[in-house]
């Protein structure tokens, strides 16, 4: 019997009849699913370029592609991209999102467009997924640089100089902003406890008589139910 050498097997790289440029059936598998991931969008960072009416803006992505060869491009905006924000049938919290602005682009699993007109149940009518045109903004990604410093367990709502803290006690404080009602309690209270220090009961009953006392007793109680009142909206005040 003459001895014959066992089969060679194709992914030993000293066997002889390996070729280098032929890649094992599991790596192309691999590179295939690598490949369609690296195709796929989910989520990025992205940036408002342009506002265009209610809820609606042109975004650009803020995570450069890079191809195979090593060339790295800036992605072309999203047109048209729809903004989400916490509202329902009866409630809705709505921000003033700017241009410049960063958040969250998430890429939908099918086509929008049938869907954003009147929502519901709808036949996407298409088969593409995961497409730059699906995309739906959340406003209020930043990086840590760009993070507030406000690290604190109170809920605090900013726009532009007025901040708003609701602590976790119940007591809400207002900084960094004016406040009409309490600018104007403070002048009319000014003014009440003036006049009732100026106009003493016996002032009263000299010029007005005694029929006059009790309408002096009661702008002195005005007086200082204001100043209760002032007292109570100025811890309304943060420092």
């Amino acid at each position: 019997m003459v001895w014959q050498d066992p089969p060679l097997d194709p992914y030993d790289p000293t066997s002889q009849d390996y070729t280098p440029e032929t890649r094992p059936f599991d790596q192309v598998i691999s590179d295939a699913i690598e490949a369609a991931f690296i195709r796929k969008h989910v989520w990025m960072p992205a940036q408002v370029i342009n506002v265009k009416g209610n809820q609606k803006v042109d975004l650009q992505v803020l995570l450069m592609g890079r191809y195979t060869d090593g060339q790295v491009v800036t992605r072309a905006p999203i047109q048209n991209c729809m903004v989400s924000m916490p509202m329902g049938a009866t409630y809705s919290i709505k921000v003033p999102v700017a241009v410049g602005d960063t958040g969250i682009a998430i890429f939908c699993d099918r086509s929008l467009d049938s869907w954003s007109v009147n929502g519901g149940i709808v036949d996407p009518q298409d088969s593409r997924t995961h497409d730059f045109s699906d995309a739906v903004f959340i406003p209020g990604l930043y990086p840590f640089a760009q993070q507030t410093t406000d690290a604190t367990t109170d809920l605090v709502i900013t726009n532009a100089l007025m901040k708003v803290r609701i602590q976790k006690a119940g007591t809400i404080l207002a900084t960094n902003g004016t406040n009409e009602l309490m600018d104007l309690l403070t002048r009319i209270t000014a003014q009440v406890q003036s006049l009732s220090q100026t106009l003493s009961t016996d002032t009263v009953n000299t010029i007005f008589g005694p029929q006059k006392l009790n309408a002096f007793a009661t702008y002195a109680n005005i007086a200082i139910t204001l100043e209760q009142l002032l007292v109570k909206l100025n811890t309304l005040k943060g420092s």
